[in-house]
């Protein structure tokens, strides 16, 4: 088995415990087998699964957990009997890494049901008795069969979302036949997984009515995403008025609600399929019943579903609204996926803000957004995997960052220096000054943040000692 310690040939991101927070951290993959591609990992998205198992919300995480299961790359490495692919080759990986391919469930296209269990992207035991760890890294080995190709002329960061959040509503819509142009379809929910059923029912030739608690989703369902027909939900008027019209319902709410209210929206033998996960769900029996309806429930589809999509998605021109970001932004992430504060899908831009900096997480840090419940002293404690770096940090409101002394800010014309001083706005200024941000300047007028100009000179001139490398 390998090693899971601090050491390793590969740099990724992991949550130690239940806080969920996540830092660099190294480990080992396995070596390239006869069947298996290696990825360099370009981008990953960020699925609330991520933020749930950071935290051990199922009581089952194995920490340290690397997360990330919608990921995109390039194919750097390729196995002695891979003919599929080649390096070079755009691809991406899902939500599971392995399965049995010889069960009754595997052989009709879902493997992800595979009657001896599927090996997930992370927090799963491999088949070599490790805990598999997802795309919150810089590469990852996986069997080919497991691997999608993504068309050359869609972008990767794009493409990274489809492999989940894509995924887990078209297999529901291909399969209880959603697909058929003029049939009519309503969309509970307008975050990650609503937007894409959006957008595959209007590709579909659907007329599309999106359900929302929130009246600030009108403009964006119906300007943005191109919906027939915005309802508010909570409005029994508006709900009454579309009583016994709807096809198909596509529930993507993950808090707890009754399913009544939208049952009486079906027509006879209508369908309500629930992709999301909330805590519970209430309905009367009876609106079943008189209606003949069905609830049905799907979450990610198999292999050949799944290469399906990324080419539909491919022809049709069709692509998930995106919010890039850096690595070292994930822990503020994961706190805006909690309030639903993202529209519509968290990327990490793994390629330019982990894969830069190789293996070496010696060299590699991160910081907490000093506007903390402990200020800005718990924002220098907070670095981690530092050793022997000499560094100054200054941080301010939101802002939350990483830099190696000796360089500058990525795509900065600032000159390295052997130090950096990493300010709020995102912009390392080289040396450092007494007094207040600047040489003396009081707060900032991006953040509009006043800091006293004693905490913060108390910051600007030490050279903290680093902190001792955390393991495991």
């Amino acid at each position: 088995m390998a090693a899971e310690t601090g050491d390793g040939n590969c740099l990724g991101w992991a949550a130690r415990d239940p806080s969920g927070f996540l830092s660099p951290f190294k480990f080992n993959r396995r070596a390239v087998g006869s069947d298996d591609v290696s990825i360099k990992i370009t981008h990953c998205g960020v699925c609330n699964g991520d933020l749930l198992w950071s935290t051990n919300e199922f009581g089952d995480s194995i920490y340290p957990v690397v997360p990330g299961h919608e990921i995109a790359g390039i194919v750097q490495e390729v196995g002695a009997n891979v003919d599929r692919f080649k390096i070079g080759d755009h691809v991406g990986v899902g939500f599971f890494v392995n399965s049995c391919r010889d069960c009754e469930l595997c052989n009709n296209d879902l493997e992800f049901h595979c009657s001896k269990g599927a090996i997930i992207t992370f927090n799963s035991v491999d088949v070599d008795g490790t805990i598999t760890k997802g795309g919150f890294s810089t590469f990852m080995v996986v069997h080919h069969e497991y691997c999608f190709k993504i068309p050359d002329k869609y972008p990767l960061e794009f493409a990274a979302p489809l492999l989940c959040a894509g995924l887990t509503v078209y297999a529901p819509m291909k399969l209880h036949k959603m697909d058929q142009p003029g049939k009519r379809l309503g969309v509970i929910g307008l975050g990650g997984l609503g937007h894409m059923t959006v957008k595959f029912g209007k590709a579909f030739g659907l007329e599309v009515t999106v359900l929302s608690t929130t009246m600030s989703k009108k403009d964006e369902a119906l300007t943005l995403l191109g919906a027939d027909r915005f309802v508010l939900s909570s409005d029994e008027q508006q709900m009454n008025a579309i009583a016994k019209s709807l096809d198909f319902i596509i529930d993507t709410a993950s808090t707890d609600h009754s399913l009544d209210p939208y049952l009486k929206l079906l027509k006879t033998t209508g369908v309500i399929v629930i992709v999301a996960a909330p805590g519970e769900m209430k309905f009367s029996p009876i609106n079943i019943v008189l209606g003949m309806n069905t609830i049905a429930g799907s979450a990610v589809a198999g292999r050949k579903m799944t290469q399906e999509m990324l080419d539909y998605c491919a022809a049709h021109d069709i692509y998930p609204i995106i919010e890039t970001i850096p690595m070292h932004y994930v822990n503020e992430a994961f706190k805006r996926l909690r309030a639903r504060d993202v529209k519509y899908r968290f990327v990490i831009d793994i390629q330019t803000s982990l894969a830069e900096f190789g293996n070496d997480v010696d060299r590699a840090y991160a910081v907490e957004p000093a506007k903390t419940a402990f200020g800005i002293k718990a924002g220098i404690r907070r670095i981690v995997e530092a050793e022997g770096i000499p560094y100054t940090y200054v941080s301010s409101n939101f802002f939350a960052g990483y830099f190696l002394p000796g360089l500058s800010q990525p795509g900065s014309t600032t000159p390295p220096r052997d130090k950096v001083v990493i300010l709020g706005d995102g912009n390392p200024k080289v040396g450092a000054s007494s007094g207040g941000r600047n040489g003396g300047e009081k707060g900032n007028e991006d953040d509009g943040e006043t800091q006293d100009e004693e905490e913060w000179s108390e910051f600007i001139n030490v050279d903290a000692a680093p902190p001792t490398r955390q393991e495991n």
